[in-house]
């Protein structure tokens, strides 16, 4: 749902499948870094409680957007959710499984 209202915003259709081609070792390997670092965040922030483990996650793929080559495919919720638009920050589906 996120996906198309972030689409409808800026006048594009609502649904669309990604056209960008994402493959290459380098970005696996930046999503393999990505995803360990998640991991790391996720249970290095825990024993702060849920509210700080949650701004962290958010401030952590945030950051990954700029420190990935790939712009941050860590969360499969994500990368799942940008198969929907055909913008600069969308992956094309069927580099997905790869992600």
């Amino acid at each position: 749902m996120g996906v198309g209202l972030a689409n409808f915003f800026f006048e594009l259709p609502i649904y669309e499948l990604s056209s960008k081609t994402r493959n290459g070792v380098y970005i696996f390997v930046a999503e393999i870094v990505a995803t360990f670092g998640l991991i790391l965040i996720i249970f290095g922030s825990m024993k702060s409680g849920k509210v700080v483990t949650a701004a962290c996650v958010g401030f952590y793929i945030t950051a990954g957007y700029w420190f990935t080559s790939s712009t941050s495919f860590a969360n499969p919720a994500f990368a799942i959710a940008r198969t929907f638009t055909d913008t600069f920050t969308g992956i094309n589906y069927l580099n997905t499984p790869f992600l």
